[in-house]
This record gives C-alpha cells, structure tokens and sequence, in this order.
C-alpha cells in the first residue's frame, strides 16, 4: 500500500457524470496530480433515479484512460462481493444491510470495499452534483476560481481520519422562490418540525431562502483546517468533498455507511457514531447544484450571476422528495440522540402531530399532493426504528470482521 495509492469515487444518478469526469480530469492534469498518484477512479451509479441505463454512465476512453483504472459499480453489483460471506460473523443478513440496494449507504459502502481491495490510503467521495469551481464576490460581479480539490485532501488526509471540504452555491434542494409561494408561517413551522429529527435543519432554515446562496469566503481559505465540532450529537459531514483514510477504516475507526431502508441520513448516521476521531474541515470549495442549473461549468461556462430557484414542478417534486428523505430518517436519528425512551416517544410526537396539519397546506399553497405522505411515513419509519439500531449494529460487527481482509 502506498501513500500515492488514490481512489476517487463519484456518486451519481445523473445523466451528467461524463462532463463531471471531464472536468475532474482536466484539474488533476492541471495541478499534475496524475504524474504524482496512482488514482482510481470508481463510479458508484444508480440509473433508477431518473429512469438511465447503466451505458449512460460509462465514461469516454479518452478520459477514462487518464485513469490507473476505471470501475462501474451499480445496484447489481454487491454480487461481486458475495465472498465476504465466507468470513467469520459476516452473515446473510449483515451482506444484505451493508450491501444490496438499500440507498446511497450500500452505494458507499460498495465502493469503499472496492478501494480497499486496490490496496488505496485514501477515498475522496464527491457527489454529481457539485463542480470543482468557487464563486467569489467581487463587487457586482463574480469571480470563479478553480478549486484543488484533491490535492487539498491529501494535503491533510494523512493526518486525519476524515477531512472534509466546503460548499458553495444551493445550500439545499430547497427552492429559493418558494418563499413567494409558501406563506413564512408555514416554513417556520417546518423548519421547527424538522429540527426535532435532524442535525441541520432549524426554524430559520426555510426562512429568506433567497439570501441563502453561499460564495467563497478568502478569510475561510486563508485560516486553514479545524475539527468539526459536534452539534446536537452528530458532527456534520457531507456527502461529497470529503475523504476516508482508508487506514482508519482498517482499523476499525470509522464505521459502514448506514441508513433506513429507503431512506436518506447516511452522512448524518456516521457523524453521530464518530465523536473521538479526527475529523478537519479543510479549505476548499465546490459548488453545489441540486437542481442541475449550471452543468455547464463542467464546460467552463460560467453564469453571471447565481439565480434563485423557481417554484416548477421539477423543483417542488425534489424539494418534497427531500422533506420525505428527512422525515425517514429522523425516528433513526431520535433514537441515537434520545436519553432514553421517553424522550424518544416525546419527540416523534411533538413532530406527528404538527406534520399532519402542515402536510396538507403545503400541499394546497404548492398545488401539489404528496407532502400530506410526511406523517404516515414518519410512523412507519418509527415502528421499525429499534430494528434499524439493531440492523446498524449488526452490519458495524461484519464491517469490523470486513475491512480486516482488505
């Protein structure tokens, strides 16, 4: 194994990855990352999210021959891990949760298995949705900068068990413009419901969402890395932009990727069971585009300026798409951060009852028919919570049995 010995895996369920890679390419040619590293490069896809093939995701031989190598790992492949049933504690079950599809956390952790087995120090996730560029403000125009986003890591990586960068851009898959379209009273009250069950969301959050957009910020470069702290029982990591130490997860530091079945909350899952390790905010950007706005800054094409979000139906469909991903995964959440039972039950109620009032008035203020879903699916998800603590557990034991063969 070698410190040179790189894997970048790219989560994507978008049509996109092809210029995504592009552009990755071009910036490791830039800073000669390429003459300098072994890198890998692993394409962790889900063509169900919009209906794709898996040829869509197959990156061109030009770029693709940039790379020590290059592998595609789709819902079908956690066969290819099959072996790891022959191991002692790695049961049919435990393969199951940490493997077959499930949501993004088999994604990952399919793909980490994968790095490992290449003999790699160190794993940068980064997501499709993001581009290795900054936005600056600079009086009444925009400055975009270039982003070293892998050198930045490895920068700090091997010095820490996970270093994570940060975004620029749409905070959130949250329309800006729905502040026009859904009264304030109704997003604070959201907001509020939200906080109960998860580790960013507050009462503010829905609240001018339209000055939320985020721009680079020369003194966040400028003061270097810092811990992460912890906030309301979780240390809050992203999903791209962030890098494993790959020998922290040999030695048993860092847990699997979990999530409830169906649902979202796998970076939230892991910063709450991390709160000892090393873990650095390193200064670099991306810029983060939910709504697949500006995919042509994969082509160098930047805007003028950053707009707000529309009310449409494509963006209310992934605005409710994300509020049903928080309400299931936040009984999960509830129960790791819960003192005890009471509290627990307290607090999926003091969200039950207020989701089933505001569920269909959002419905009715947006013209649109599933967020009224929000409540039911919260019980739902909060009947199977304590076997979701006991299918983490099940799934850390094998992991532990796992990453001691890679």
């Amino acid at each position: 194994m070698s410190e040179k010995n790189i894997a970048i895996v790219v989560n994507s369920g978008r049509k996109f990855v092809n210029d995504l890679v592009s552009m990755l390419t071009e910036d490791l040619e830039r800073f000669d990352h390429f003459d300098n590293y072994e890198i890998h490069l692993i394409i962790s896809y889900d063509p169900t999210f919009y209906n794709l093939k898996p040829t869509d995701f197959r990156i061109e031989q030009e770029t693709s021959s940039k790379f020590d190598s290059v592998t595609y790992l789709g819902p079908e492949s956690y066969l290819d891990f099959s072996w790891v049933k022959t191991l002692p504690d790695v049961t049919d079950e435990a393969f199951s949760i940490l493997f077959e599809p499930r949501g993004y956390c088999s994604q990952k952790n399919r793909a980490i298995l994968d790095a490992l087995l290449k003999g790699v120090e160190h794993i940068l996730f980064l997501d499709d949705d993001e581009y290795f560029v900054a936005p600056f403000q600079n009086g009444g125009m925009l400055d975009w900068v270039e982003q070293d986003v892998f050198g930045a890591h490895l920068q700090h990586n091997s010095d820490a068990d996970i270093t994570n960068g940060a975004h620029t851009g749409y905070f959130s898959p949250i329309p800006s413009d729905i502040e026009y379209s859904l009264e304030e009273e109704v997003r604070r009250t959201l907001g509020e419901i939200f906080s109960i069950g998860n580790e960013v969301i507050d009462r503010e959050t829905f609240i001018n969402i339209r000055k939320s957009i985020i721009y680079g910020d020369d003194v966040f470069l400028r003061n270097g890395h810092h811990e992460i702290p912890e906030k309301k029982g979780v240390r809050t990591l992203s999903g791209g932009n962030i890098t494993l130490n790959a020998s922290s997860i040999r030695s048993g530091k860092i847990p699997p990727y979990y999530n409830p079945y169906g649902a979202r909350g796998e970076d939230a899952i892991l910063g709450m069971q991390i709160p000892d390790l090393s873990i650095l905010k390193i200064p670099v950007y991306t810029f983060h585009d939910p709504f697949q706005k500006y995919w042509q800054i994969t082509q160098r094409q930047y805007p003028e300026e950053i707009e707000p979000i529309e009310v449409i139906p494509g963006t209310i469909d992934r605005f409710c798409k994300a509020c049903i991903g928080w309400i299931k995964y936040a009984p999960f959440l509830i129960q790791l951060t819960s003192q005890d039972e009471q509290e627990y039950r307290e607090r999926i109620a003091a969200m039950e009852q207020p989701l089933k009032e505001i569920g269909s008035e959002i419905n009715r203020q947006l013209n649109w028919k599933e967020f009224d879903q929000m409540a039911p699916i919260l019980l739902a998800y909060d009947s199977r919570s304590r076997q979701d603590i006991q299918d983490l557990k099940i799934a850390k034991g094998a992991w532990a049995e796992i990453v001691q063969h890679c």
